[in-house]
């Protein structure tokens, strides 16, 4: 989570009815184990992506 994020959110929600952030995938740092997650999400937000990209 970014940090402003909660700010963005405290702002824009009384003017509109959905507020969606973009998330990006970021390759890990960190642990072996977080580095695990992250690169995992990346695998698949990309495998993703390009499936809904071929329709």
């Amino acid at each position: 989570m970014h940090p402003d994020e909660i700010r963005l959110f405290d702002h824009m929600i009384d003017r509109f009815a959905l507020v969606q952030l973009p998330v990006l995938p970021l390759p890990g740092r960190g642990t072996w184990f977080s580095r695990a997650i992250a690169n995992h999400y990346c695998d698949e937000f990309a495998e993703t992506n390009w499936v809904l990209a071929q329709l």
